[in-house]
């Protein structure tokens, strides 16, 4: 695990910042899934720096030290994002998206695509499931389950991280990973998932023309 970045809290979303290492290529805007934090990305952050780029990775409204937004949608959360890129003085960013982080960047992308200088979309989708109500809820219902018998985040953690990791993933990291999702408030992680089962940009595809 690479040692973090500095913290900064009086931003629109904290976030963990690293200055490029070289020449600047711009801002890279890291966002993390529904289960993240601004810690998931300890270990691509200084590479990205390294590349040359000033790196910010956030905490997503409502997650570690960024407050929370009313309603919680991703439009709110894009809204976030681009208030951020305001503060950072930074009229582009690459953005680099994990899963709900990457349905984020899409949303970002339809959006304000004059914003976007490239995409990295990771293990994400332009639309979240299937176009069917009942998926949906049904969704909803097995994910919540463990929360309503009073699991909470710590128990929900483990019983579904080990489901998402490769048979080789480290066992540091496998923890890791757990720890960061246990420490989701359970307001938000409901919020979160209730917002992304609404997703769908796919009709927005054809009109991104970044790398």
């Amino acid at each position: 695990m690479t040692a973090p970045g500095d913290l900064v809290t009086d931003a629109p979303l904290a976030h963990l910042r690293w200055g490029a290492t070289g020449p600047s290529r711009g801002w890279a805007v890291l966002l993390h899934g529904v289960g993240g934090g601004r810690q998931a990305w300890d270990g691509v952050a200084p590479v990205l720096a390294r590349e040359g780029f000033h790196v910010a990775a956030v905490d997503l409204p409502g997650y570690g030290l960024s407050p929370t937004i009313e309603p919680y949608d991703l439009a709110g959360l894009a809204a976030r994002v681009l208030a951020l890129l305001d503060h950072l003085d930074a009229p582009r960013a690459l953005l680099v998206g994990h899963s709900m982080g990457g349905m984020l960047a899409q949303e970002i992308q339809a959006l304000a695509p004059a914003r976007v200088a490239g995409l990295v979309l990771a293990n994400t989708s332009p639309a979240f499931g299937q176009p069917d109500g009942d998926w949906q809820r049904d969704f909803l219902r097995q994910r919540f389950a463990p929360l309503d018998a009073g699991l909470g985040l710590p128990g929900l953690a483990a019983q579904l991280v080990p489901t998402m990791l490769g048979p080789d993933a480290p066992a540091d990291t496998a923890a890791a990973a757990q720890a960061l999702m246990a420490g989701v408030p359970e307001a938000t992680y409901r919020a979160a998932l209730a917002a992304l089962v609404a997703f769908d940009r796919r009709a927005a595809l054809p009109s991104i023309t970044v790398p």
